[in-house]
């Protein structure tokens, strides 16, 4: 999944009377679900344990509202779209098969995660970088010797 909002919206968007919120269509229903704990008390441990009671036919709560569709777009199955929420339910898009879908999202989150400063700025200063320096050093004297 890539958030692309402030999830703190689907608490102000949630109804007190209702148990959870999930998306109105059958298909993917469960991939995002948003409980009122308050409303879900019968969910216990060992009510969910106990192989007669299922957590996903929803029978233990008639109280379930529509999940804002903005916040579970399933990527490949429903047109894209801009949305809060993006869920790689394909698989996410590294790999051929799942290349093209809706790459901007991840591709953007991915990039954005994997910026940083330079080794010096975030370890220079740290008990951490003396050992680094050490090594690099000791491996630059083995490639001079060769």
């Amino acid at each position: 999944m890539v958030v692309k909002a402030d999830i703190a919206e689907l608490f102000f968007k949630f109804d007190a009377d209702v148990a959870m919120m999930i998306e109105q269509a059958e298909f993917e229903w469960a991939s995002l679900m948003v409980f009122n704990c308050e409303r879900c008390k019968i969910l216990t441990p060992q009510f969910i344990e106990t192989r007669t009671n299922q957590l996903f036919d929803r029978q233990w709560t008639r109280t379930i509202a529509a999940l804002p569709s903005e916040w579970n777009h399933c990527v490949g199955y429903t047109t894209p779209a801009t949305a809060k929420l993006y869920h790689y339910t394909q698989g996410v898009p590294i790999w051929p098969e799942t290349r093209g879908v809706e790459e901007e999202p991840f591709a953007s989150e991915c990039n954005e995660a994997f910026k940083t400063v330079s080794w010096q700025e975030l370890m220079g200063n740290s008990v951490h970088a003396d050992h680094v320096r050490q090594r690099l050093a000791y491996s630059d004297l083995q490639r001079v010797s060769r």
